[in-house]
């Protein structure tokens, strides 16, 4: 996801840290990021 968002793919990045929430939902980074690419997204 962090490539992927650095790259400025922000439907790719939502799509990996998606998955990262799905293996490990405790883990508050994943959502921090997804926040942040739908917010780059628009």
């Amino acid at each position: 996801g962090n490539i992927a968002y650095k790259e400025k793919q922000w439907p790719k990045a939502i799509s990996f840290y998606s998955e990262a929430i799905k293996l490990s939902g405790k883990n508050a980074t994943y959502y921090s990021n997804r926040a942040a690419a739908y917010l780059e997204l628009g």
